[in-house]
């Protein structure tokens, strides 16, 4: 209207011409529709002005409306707090001087994003219902106490989308596949309308489309394929018409799911088969002592940056992404101090943090540091100083070659092997093609692995030279160095050797004379969907660990309605449809999501059952167990009870002498070195003394008398007297009453078992004859009893008179209950 009264206004007022009838009144005419619409202008304006409530919510349905529901929806997919939403609402009314008639409480708000999951769930039916040659993906994790499943699904023009994610109570194949069921079943009720049938769900016709599962083939993963085989053969019964005319090789053909392997999981195994190969060849090159620090003051609270089990260069980058990188080590870091000094020097800090990178983290921070490596020295030594001991480590492991050239390889394996490797991976070729890049791969590693010195100067690499970036760092890791070249060859050679293992059996399918090397046009049409890689199930779950560390009290299903309306990109779907459409399905979601939420709870209830009933069954399983170590205890302490246990060469022999028969000496020894393996818990630098056989033979009972007699010089140089401990008496040499589950016992505690100081000789007053000769000697952990109230020591002033038993204690009655509790 504005913008036709402004077109009249425009008119150029012209002179009325002597004579001219028509252009006056024609004027006239035009001067009384200007002032028609000034008049309709100026009555719709009063209208504005006095409606100033906008109706957002619909008493008669009694909900907001779709538009408003559409609303929400966007702004939390945008981050917008759900408790902001109403503030914000608010607010963006205010700027056309609207107020809304009702304005959404918190948990409307929650309920609406609840919806987004049933929307989310339509959007799935649509893309994937009548798609043909499926891929799956699926992957679990464990944060804050709870195990996630997500599952993902890719039509033939790779289009991913989210199709859920659970909570499970464990990660088992069969509650994995139950889990998948569950989300599918959930699609189908969303995607009613969509039913051909009343047997043939959306659900079903997924599950039918399957062809192939990928995976970083875990066994649960191998167990899961299995599983959905079997499960897809129960749907196509139901699906397929023909099915029971079907042969039994084609019924498996039909079901079959191929599994591929997730390229990119291939580098993880890279770097996890990395650490115990550099653990052993440091070793072998002398360097175990390198984990001393120079500085004895230091020297313990340094400690807690090493493992035992790490190899140095690994703890090497380690600190040195601790220290260097941003968001590294806020307390004894120097980031800011190391940026400052690098660009001085026209170079940038390209250390990254180890957490929240795990594909080709270990490779890339090695190239990083072997770059830096002399930048590093001369900043901690001559510039900033050493201040903290992350720094002390630093300083001191940099300087060790062995350290310096495992960070060369590691470099060089970036730049030359598993950096292409991954750009190979994200051109998302078809997982067929990429036979040809793991064969030259395959047969890279093992040429290399006898001599890797055109690794080692950057002339050989297993792709083509395009994929490797010439940069700065690549540089400095081809550059000759006479001090540590020839160490970097050996390193090499070694990683080149568990690397071809590792590569030869994770792609045995796709290398010659596997399943998928010379692929059928059938295997290549069913393929066509396949990404090369399970990224976007690690996607998801950074998602959700994003949502989880700033929104710790979401329920699984608010993050599922986040994780699948921005990861499959609903919101544009949405805005696709015809406005009549989409009102429907979002009016529709009002009572979807009620349903949903009814669901999660119910789902919840049952995980919280499962787990208590698996807490049930661990508890009687430990029970069991406690029982079966029980009987094995009793069993080896009444074998000790009645052999003694021999704590001396002299003892060995005087009572292998005493013993006639040879299948008894055999018994007896093997009672004593059973004995201290199990009871006393014995350690010795060689293990096969606790063995009684060899290949199948059984020791002569002279090996058996030599592994007990290294056993007891052994135990000898340990401590063969009773420590003093506190709020504990000693025990040695005083009278105690000994109470067992059929009466108490008297008798004196002589000493400590020579290497045990926990365990305790005793004589009890039954086991002395009247010559005073001692019959038997038994062994206890008498400072177990003593804190349990069984044991009582006897005061001197009752030394003189005889505490009287109440039970009768004969030789056959303390062979039984003289076990002591839990030795």
């Amino acid at each position: 209207m504005q913008t036709e009264l402004t077109k009249l206004q425009s008119v150029p007022h012209e002179t009325k011409p002597e004579g001219n009838d028509d252009s006056a009144k024609e004027l006239l005419k035009l001067k009384s529709d200007i002032k028609a619409l000034e008049q309709e202008r100026d009555y719709l304006l009063n209208l504005l002005d006095d409606d100033v409530e906008m109706k957002i919510f619909d008493e008669d349905s009694g909900s907001y409306t779709p538009k408003v529901r559409e609303c929400i929806m966007k702004l939390t997919s945008l981050n917008v707090a759900t408790k902001n939403i109403p503030s914000v609402i608010e607010s963006v009314l205010k700027l056309g001087n609207k107020v809304a008639n009702k304005l959404p409480s918190r948990q409307t708000v929650d309920n609406i994003v609840c919806e987004k999951v049933a929307i989310g769930q339509k959007h799935i039916g649509v893309k994937l219902g009548q798609q043909k040659n499926l891929c799956l993906y699926g992957d679990e994790t464990r944060k804050k106490g709870k195990t996630y499943q997500t599952f993902l699904a890719s039509n033939e023009e790779k289009e991913v989308f989210c199709l859920g994610l659970r909570d499970m109570h464990n990660k088992a194949a069969s509650t994995t596949l139950d889990t998948f069921k569950e989300i599918l079943n959930d699609i189908s009720s969303a995607c009613e309308e969509m039913i051909i049938n009343e047997d043939v769900s959306v659900g079903h016709t997924i599950i039918s489309n399957i062809q192939s599962f990928m995976s970083d083939r875990a066994k649960v993963n191998i167990s899961f394929t299995e599983l959905l085989q079997q499960y897809k053969s129960e749907i196509l019964s139901i699906v397929k018409k023909d099915w029971e005319v079907l042969s039994n090789e084609q019924k498996l053909m039909c079901s079959k799911v191929n599994n591929f392997f997730c390229a990119l999981h291939l580098l993880v195994n890279m770097a996890e088969c990395t650490s115990p190969i550099l653990k052993k060849f440091e070793d072998e090159q002398g360097n175990s002592e390198s984990n001393v620090v120079e500085d004895p003051e230091t020297d313990q609270e340094s400690e807690c940056y090493f493992s035992k089990s790490e190899a140095k260069t690994l703890t090497l980058m380690r600190c040195c992404s601790k220290c260097f990188s941003c968001g590294g080590d806020e307390k004894c870091g120097a980031f800011a101090e190391f940026k400052v000094y690098c660009s001085s020097r026209d170079k940038k800090v390209l250390f990254i943090p180890f957490r929240g990178n795990r594909f080709n983290v270990i490779f890339f921070i090695a190239e990083v540091v072997y770059y830096h490596r002399e930048t590093i020295s001369t900043f901690l030594n001559n510039v900033h100083g050493v201040t903290n001991n992350l720094h002390k480590i630093i300083a001191h492991l940099i300087k060790n070659p062995v350290f310096l050239a495992a960070c060369k390889v590691l470099g060089l394996i970036s730049k030359l092997i598993t950096a292409p490797f991954w750009r190979i991976i994200e051109k998302n070729l078809n997982i067929l093609d990429l036979n040809t890049y793991f064969e030259s791969l395959t047969v890279y590693l093992e040429r290399q692995s006898t001599d890797a010195s055109g690794f080692v100067n950057g002339d050989e690499y297993p792709f083509e030279e395009s994929l490797i970036v010439k940069d700065k760092l690549y540089e400095e890791l081809v550059k000759p160095n006479d001090e540590f070249d020839h160490i970097a060859i050996q390193l090499a050679q070694l990683l080149f050797c568990g690397f071809h293992k590792l590569v030869s059996g994770a792609l045995r399918e796709h290398l010659p004379g596997g399943a998928y090397n010379n692929p059928s046009d059938k295997l290549k049409d069913q393929s066509k969907s396949v990404v090369p890689h399970n990224k976007m199930s690690e996607r998801v779950f950074g998602m959700l660990d994003n949502f989880i560390s700033f929104r710790p009290n979401a329920s699984t299903i608010t993050n599922e309605a986040f994780i699948m309306f921005s990861f499959n990109k609903t919101s544009k779907w949405l805005d696709s449809l015809p406005d009549q459409e989409k009102h429907e399905m979002i009016s529709k979601g009002i009572s979807e999501g009620r349903e949903l939420r009814a669901q999660f709870k119910e789902r919840c209830h049952d995980i919280v059952l499962k787990r208590r009933q698996l807490l049930e069954e661990k508890k009687v399983a430990l029970a069991k167990k406690e029982q079966n170590l029980l009987a094995q205890r009793e069993k080896q302490t009444n074998e000790i009870a009645y052999y003694g246990l021999w704590q001396s060469r002299e003892r060995v022999d005087a009572a292998l002498g005493e013993i006639e028969k040879e299948n008894e000496k055999r018994k007896a020894l093997e009672a004593q070195l059973r004995f201290r393996q199990k009871m006393l818990k014995q350690k010795h630098e060689n293990k096969e003394v606790f063995k009684f056989s060899s290949k199948g033979k059984k020791h002569p009972i002279s090996v058996l008398r030599e592994n007990l007699l290294k056993l007891i010089d052994a135990a000898y140089h340990g401590p063969d007297t009773e420590p003093q401990r506190i709020r504990t008496p000693l025990l040695v040499g005083k009278r105690v009453k000994h109470r067992f589950s059929n009466g108490n016992y008297i008798g004196r505690v002589i000493s400590v078992v020579p290497g045990f100081v926990n365990f305790y000789n005793i004589v009890y007053d039954n086991d002395v004859a009247e010559d005073g000769i001692t019959k038997c000697v038994y062994t206890y952990k008498l400072l177990d009893d003593y804190k349990k109230g069984d044991l009582e020591i006897i005061p001197e002033r009752f030394h003189g008179s005889r505490v009287k038993t109440s039970v009768y204690c004969s030789d056959s009655f303390l062979n039984r209950h003289c076990m002591g509790p839990e030795i």
